[in-house]
């Protein structure tokens, strides 16, 4: 974007125009992966903080500061600090989106309900599966956005609006098609699609390596959104069974897994050491995933089954992660990459539940 000012088809420019900020001072590239690291810690200890204070607002400090502790030992999040990927950002705006909306429920001002969908329209931006996020939002407080022209903070969301047409726009003008990215195509195609078609065909699937996706490395963005269009149409009408196998394999692998940043770590200084640590620190991600994918779902489950004693806030959370968690099954064998996105909002869920279950017990 910094070099030739044109959008990737893949990651939307809001993500390049913030990890690219070295590139407007040097051409070297080696410059981001400092500025991304550096970026990234920032965001993480911005995430607890952020964790810390939403907590507040529904128990005490001393509860909220040791719930919030939770999150800083999360190895997942820790080990892709290091990698130039979406998770740290987006975690912390998923995170800063709820933060807002809980406000909102609180005393009604109608400033954190534009701030809490500015960002969540900005986090399309960053992470397209955002997308379905922002619609789970607007169903939920629809009505209440009607009252948003009227206020003066209006011109945040209008700005984050603006920002989204741009990568629309700009889309359709580099490649052919309004989209936000062509990730959601190839993603499909390369890893649920193919692992279907190898049920199918009794083949082994490999990453990137199987016949099919070998074949799709020539065709345009637009051939490969086409094709990706007729592949789901016509496994769900004649390979409907392996399809959801695939599904539920993708979700199983992607539930249960450690953290792939931990395992590309490299013993580059050829310690004694190197082996135990690395075990012990996948092992630890793996045993996170398992129990906070878990915890997560069930606790999801809980909040939607009593809706009708919950707030917009705590309900759109259920459903953030359950979305979330649902839609990262669509690729595979990233690790805990697709859930490590999601353990502030369990964790803030979960302490809700418990301490609601106290409040209730204690009444009793």
């Amino acid at each position: 974007m910094y070099f030739d000012l044109k959008l990737d088809d893949h990651r939307p420019f809001l993500y390049s125009l913030i990890y690219g900020i070295p590139l407007l001072f040097t051409k070297n590239i080696e410059s981001i992966f400092l500025w991304s690291l550096v970026l990234n810690i920032l965001l993480w200890f911005a995430t607890i903080n952020v964790l810390f204070k939403t907590l507040q607002s529904i128990t005490t400090i001393k509860t909220a500061f040791y719930a919030s502790l939770v999150f800083s030992i999360c190895i997942g999040n820790i080990f892709i600090i290091f990698h130039l990927l979406t998770e740290t950002i987006f975690t912390f705006t998923i995170l800063l989106t709820v933060y807002y909306l809980i406000n909102y429920s609180e005393n009604k001002k109608i400033k954190h309900l534009i701030y809490a969908l500015s960002v969540l329209i900005l986090a399309c931006l960053i992470k397209p599966l955002n997308l379905g996020i922002v619609l789970i939002c607007i169903i939920f407080y629809y009505k209440d956005i009607l009252k948003i022209t009227k206020s003066r903070y209006s011109i945040a969301l209008y700005f984050s609006i603006l920002l989204f047409m741009i990568q629309l726009i700009g889309m359709k003008l580099t490649y052919g098609n309004f989209t936000l990215s062509y990730i959601d195509s190839s993603t499909y195609y390369n890893y649920l699609g193919t692992k279907a078609d190898c049920f199918k065909n009794n083949e082994v699937f490999i990453q990137g390596k199987n016949k099919r996706v070998m074949e799709t490395s020539k065709l345009s963005h637009q051939e490969m959104k086409s094709l990706a269009q007729k592949d789901i149409s016509n496994q769900l009408r004649n390979n409907k069974v392996n399809l959801i196998k695939a599904y539920l394999s993708n979700l199983y692998i992607n539930s249960t897994k450690g953290s792939a940043s931990v395992h590309g770590c490299k013993n580059i200084n050829k310690t004694s050491y190197f082996g135990a640590f690395q075990f012990t620190f996948k092992v630890i991600s793996k045993i996170q995933n398992i129990f906070l994918t878990q915890i997560g779902i069930l606790t999801s489950l809980i909040i939607l089954y009593n809706y009708k004693n919950n707030t917009k806030s705590i309900l759109f959370v259920a459903f953030t992660i359950l979305y979330c968690i649902g839609v990262s099954a669509i690729s595979t064998d990233q690790g805990d990459r697709f859930h490590i996105i999601l353990y502030p909002l369990i964790i803030l869920q979960t302490t809700n539940i418990i301490i609601r279950w106290k409040q209730k017990f204690y009444t009793l």
